[in-house]
């Protein structure tokens, strides 16, 4: 599963930062249940046709969800199910340049468990798990576009793909040969046939190049 894009953590920042919205974000985050729109207006004391405005331009955003509960008493007579609010387990977070150690996290994470299980050399073991996440993450799906959504950047440059950013930037700077081994196996997972992926740092940018896999005519 390919995280949330850029454009979407940015847009959910967008919305808190309107006064409103952040303050009905407040209201349901400090609420401890879901809470309704009236209940939600009087809380943060604006008009009700405003609150309904705003709560769904945070379910739009992907902070706040929302789902249906009855109020009072069941039975006959008791009126349609009332529509609630509630907090989003979504993350949302933004970095500039763009940055996914949530990411890295999970390969490491991935990487222990299955050396508990295994006995793999610690770093075998992690790109291993890069590879495999990488074919998850681009099944079905253009890998520069992936890449792109991952914030690598990329920049085709005649037959070679320059990533212009490294996702994983502080770690590769106190980690590097972890790092950036589980780098280049990442993109060779998400990349597939279609490029190979080399260990070429370069300052500035990622560590990894991709050329392309398909033979030039001066090979034929």
């Amino acid at each position: 599963m390919v995280p949330p894009s850029r454009n979407d953590d940015i847009a959910a920042i967008a919305a808190l930062n309107d006064p409103l919205g952040r303050r009905l974000y407040d209201v349901v985050a400090s609420h401890g249940e879901p809470i309704g729109t009236d209940a939600a207006a009087v809380a943060a004391g604006i008009p009700r046709s405003t609150t309904a405005f705003h709560l769904e331009k945070l379910v739009s955003a992907g902070l706040v969800s929302t789902g249906f509960r009855r109020q009072g008493r069941g039975g006959p007579g008791s009126g349609r199910p009332a529509r609630m609010f509630s907090l989003s387990t979504r993350e949302t977070s933004v970095a500039v340049p763009d940055r996914h150690y949530d990411l890295a996290g999970d390969l490491l994470a991935s990487a222990i468990e299955r050396l508990g299980q295994t006995g793999e050399v610690v770093r075998d073991c992690l790109a291993s798990v890069a590879v495999t996440r990488g074919r998850e993450l681009a099944a079905e799906r253009p890998p520069l576009d992936v890449l792109s959504e991952l914030g690598y950047e990329p920049i085709t440059r005649d037959t070679d793909v320059v990533l212009a950013n490294c996702p994983f930037h502080r770690l590769a700077q106190d980690h590097t040969a972890l790092i950036c081994d589980a780098n280049v196996a990442l993109v060779t997972g998400i990349v597939g046939d279609s490029h190979t992926a080399h260990f070429n740092p370069q300052q500035g940018q990622c560590c990894v190049t991709l050329s392309t896999s398909q033979p030039t005519l001066a090979d034929q």
